[in-house]
């Protein structure tokens, strides 16, 4: 759930839902803000009320569920995350990776 500012847009529809029994997942960066603490203390209101705080990248995730699935290669989802992510998951798997051995030529 999304609107066009956390702390009022946001906050109001997310409240109201929890009311009605639904399980919300309030996207905070799909969201405006006027200022950085108006957004984190919206944000914590919103868990303390009961909603689950997430970013739109995880929403995307859980739509994907793997790789493996139709909608992965060539799709829109695989577009969306190529042109957002393609650097950050290139230094990620940089940093991440096992060190490479490399066999020194014997003499």
């Amino acid at each position: 759930m999304t609107g066009v500012t956390t702390d009022i847009c946001l906050y109001f529809l997310v409240i109201s839902a929890l009311a009605e029994g639904y399980e919300i997942y309030a996207v905070y960066d799909a969201s405006g803000f006027w200022d950085m603490m108006s957004q984190l203390t919206s944000c914590m209101r919103l868990q303390q009320a009961g909603a689950i705080i997430c970013n739109w990248t995880v929403i995307a995730a859980m739509l994907q569920r793997n790789w493996r699935r139709p909608t992965a290669e060539g799709s829109s989802m695989s577009s969306v995350v190529i042109c957002h992510f393609t650097s950050g998951y290139q230094t990620m798997r940089t940093i991440y990776a096992p060190p490479v051995r490399v066999r020194q030529p014997k003499p």
